[in-house]
């Protein structure tokens, strides 16, 4: 298959560096939350919270980003477009006529 085009490889680190920046802010709310059990959530964790859902947010759009990009250059092999043109859906299949 090759190697992926420029921007397909910087979407996926850009994906990659995207989720794991929202699962360290994820971290950081759930050390906080251990830390002040019988508290409410404050500003502080509730900022921190908005700001890991928005940096989630991001991370799914690149990760729909890569599947178009990887999905675009695959071809189903349940269908016709399999065979590269060699056989069409009104093709008969059958013995040649003498």
């Amino acid at each position: 298959m090759g190697r992926p085009r420029r921007g397909t490889q910087r979407t996926a680190v850009a994906f990659n560096l995207v989720n794991t920046a929202m699962a360290g802010l994820f971290v950081v709310a759930c050390l906080v939350r251990a830390d002040l059990p019988r508290r409410g959530a404050t500003v502080a964790l509730l900022v921190t919270e908005v700001l890991a859902l928005v940096v989630g947010s991001y991370g799914v759009a690149l990760g729909a980003r890569l599947v178009r990009s990887f999905d675009a250059r695959q071809v189903d092999a349940a269908t016709l477009d399999a065979l590269d043109g060699g056989v069409s859906a009104t093709m008969e299949i059958g013995r040649p006529r003498s």
